[in-house]
């Protein structure tokens, strides 16, 4: 599998202003320079295994959406209650799809 780190640093910053997280907040919260993040963000450079994870952890998002593997951030919390849950991979699929399905109601009673 080939990384886009372009469109991995695009999904990093995105992520980062969708909760409102300055780049300078979230560098020191993964223990980065905050030219390091900038330099990730821009696609300029690729990024450890750890940073990644920590950058995920940080934003609630999963590592799978940050590369581009899935398309929802939310993908993360869903992966973690299946697990925490000792699902099978079937079962997670189920609960992510059936989570899927319940956001339009969600919404339109909220």
């Amino acid at each position: 599998m080939d990384i886009n780190i372009i469109a991995m640093g695009q999904r990093i910053r995105s992520s980062r202003r969708e909760k409102n997280i300055s780049s300078e907040v979230l560098a020191e919260k993964i223990g980065i320079a905050v030219e390091s993040l900038w330099h990730i963000e821009n696609g300029a450079r690729n990024t450890s295994l750890q940073t990644l994870c920590n950058i995920a952890e940080a934003l609630d998002v999963s590592v799978d959406y940050l590369l581009g593997r899935s398309d929802t951030p939310a993908d993360a919390i869903v992966r973690g209650c299946a697990s925490a849950n000792n699902l099978t991979e079937e079962q997670a699929k189920t609960l992510m799809e059936l989570c899927q399905s319940m956001i339009p109601i969600i919404k339109k009673k909220i």
